[in-house]
Order: C-alpha cells, then structure tokens, then sequence
C-alpha cells in the first residue's frame, strides 16, 4: 500500500511538473513568435527606405550629388594657404 501512495504521489509530481513545463514552453514559443514579427516589420520598413533611397538616387547626377554634398559641407575644404603658407587659389 505505501508503494502504491508513493507511486500516486510520484504520478501527482510528474504531472504537475510536466503542465508547468508546457506552460512555460507555450510563453516561450509566443515570445518567439512576437519577435519574429517585430523582425519581420523592421526588415520591410528597412527595405522600403532602401527602395526610396535608390529611386531618389537613380534621377540624381553625379554633378548635382557633388555640388550638394559640396553646400552641405560635407567635401574636403581646399585649403587657403599650402604647407608653407603660400596662398592658394
């Protein structure tokens, strides 16, 4: 009788055991789920900004790139004077 008590109360734990683990397993599996959702969402908003980009581009010539890049001061600036202090034109 104290065998079939204990192997009662081994079925209980086992159980109780296993339903936390499925518990425990279905949040993970939906945590996993919303990241990859959320993944999903930024590589699409990255892709259209990348496809905007381009298009932008494409209709743009190197000569207006160049001129803009030059006004937003983003060029090397050509020095006034060289090295030895020679002004330079």
């Amino acid at each position: 009788m104290k065998q079939l008590v204990k192997l009662f109360g081994l079925a209980v734990l086992l159980g109780a055991s296993m339903s936390a683990q499925a518990g425990l397993w279905g949040n993970v599996k939906e945590d996993a789920a919303k990241a990859w959702d959320g993944t999903k969402e930024n590589a699409s908003k990255v892709a259209d900004d990348g496809e905007e980009a381009y298009d932008e581009g494409k209709d743009t010539s190197l000569k207006e790139i160049k001129e803009e890049i030059k006004e937003q001061g983003a060029m090397p600036v050509k020095p006034k004077e060289d090295e030895a202090g020679i002004p330079v034109d």
